[in-house]
C-alpha cells in the first residue's frame, strides 16, 4: 500500500482512476496492461477503490464512466 502526504477529496477519485488509467495505457505493451494502479481511500470502516467495472452489487457510481467499490464492511459489536 503506498500513501501520500497530501491528501485528496473521495471526490477526486473518479478524475485519480483517469490518471492511474492513463499511467497504465502508456506502461502496457501489445495492448495488455503490465501495470495494474487500484486508487482508493480507507475512511473509518470503509475500504474503497475507483474501477471501470460495473457489476457487483456494492458498487457506486462516481462520474467519468467510473465505479466505486466499497471492499471491506467491519461491524462493531
Amino acid at each position: 500500500m503506498i500513501s501520500f502526504e497530501y491528501l485528496s477529496s473521495p471526490a477526486f477519485l473518479s478524475n485519480a482512476k483517469l490518471i492511474t488509467n492513463d499511467i497504465e495505457r502508456r506502461f502496457s505493451v501489445n495492448n495488455k496492461r503490465k501495470v495494474n494502479i487500484d486508487i482508493g481511500y480507507i475512511h473509518h470502516t470503509q475500504f474503497v477503490l475507483a474501477s471501470t467495472k460495473h457489476w457487483g452489487g456494492n458498487r457506486i457510481y462516481i462520474g467519468k464512466k467510473h465505479i466505486c467499490r466499497n471492499n471491506l464492511n467491519v461491524q462493531f459489536w
